[in-house]
């Protein structure tokens, strides 16, 4: 087992736990589907783009705690547009991400060359049909807010992307899960794997804070939300 992928198991092995059932929402090529499936979760991995629907099926296909759902996530059931670029991991449903990214620098020399459309279902959804997750991890490449805004259940665990220059979609992230249940919130920087506060904020402060926590403007990572109480 390499440095990275053991990394990974520490840093999830805190929220899922064998049988558990976790969501990985944007799940790509499977990067975080292999971590949960190697703690004994039951996955459901939710993935539209059609190069990483053959990768997740090549891998994981013939697991039998493997779920694939070939949609996209949004606020509605029905009919998406996705962008897709040169790398794959940046695939977005986000023209404003996109612009602002490209704006800062950080991906100035990635082309989204091309649209598709794309079916999407809600949270809400998928809680119906498979049951609440224990942890559900939303990558979305700043879609994150809008696949929150189809949730109407609180989640134990969860993690969503961000990025400093379009910060807003994690600000909304915080007041969705804010209104529906008592979170408390860290974040993970880059690929850390670890966290970096000692301490979980209430959403008022962990918001007040986010610009002292995050003072590089180019800042990306994930939010941590734990349900408490």
């Amino acid at each position: 087992m390499d440095h990275d992928f053991q990394s990974k198991i520490s840093m999830y092995s805190q929220f899922v736990k064998p049988g558990a059932l976790c969501f990985d929402v944007g799940a790509n090529v499977g990067n975080r589907t292999a971590v949960f499936l190697h703690l004994g979760a039951n996955v459901v991995a939710v993935e539209p783009q059609p190069d990483c629907i053959q990768s997740l099926w090549a891998q994981f296909g013939n697991h039998p705690k493997f779920t694939l759902v070939q949609k996209a996530l949004g606020p509605y059931e029905g009919v998406g547009e996705l962008n897709l670029s040169q790398w794959n991991p940046l695939a977005s449903m986000s023209a404003e991400w996109i612009h602002q990214t490209k704006a800062s620098g950080r991906f100035a020399h990635i082309d989204w060359y091309n649209k598709i459309q794309i079916q999407v279902t809600t949270m809400d959804n998928l809680i119906r049909e498979y049951g609440i997750p224990a942890f559900c991890k939303i990558d979305v490449e700043g879609y994150e807010s809008h696949v929150l805004a189809g949730l109407s259940v609180p989640i134990p665990v969860l993690s969503f992307e961000f990025t400093k220059e379009h910060l807003q979609p994690a600000v909304e992230c915080v007041h969705l899960l804010a209104a529906l249940g008592n979170y408390r919130f860290n974040i993970s920087s880059e690929e850390s794997m670890r966290f970096d506060l000692p301490y979980w904020l209430e959403p008022k402060q962990f918001l007040a804070d986010l610009d002292r926590i995050l003072p590089n403007p180019l800042a990306w990572g994930d939010v941590y939300a734990v349900l408490v109480g």
